[in-house]
């Protein structure tokens, strides 16, 4: 054994200790907030993409895949 390799150098905590832990949940609130998502009073349209993916799964399917029927 080499001397001095048997010393090992704990880490010890800061001299007064650890600050607090923040440990209490934080839980949005419930429900519409009257807080505009677009940050403006204006109206703003939806887009496209918006106004697509608002269509029932059987339509969006018909869009992607048109009359393909995989038997």
């Amino acid at each position: 054994m080499a001397p001095g390799a048997g010393k090992v150098k704990q880490d010890m905590p800061p001299p007064g200790g650890y600050g607090p832990i923040d440990y209490k949940r934080h839980l949005p609130r419930r429900g519409l907030s009257g807080e505009s998502r677009y940050h403006t009073t204006r109206w703003v349209p939806p887009t496209a993409d918006e106004l697509f993916y608002l269509r029932p799964s059987s339509e969006l399917d018909n869009a992607k895949f048109g009359c393909q029927l995989y038997v």
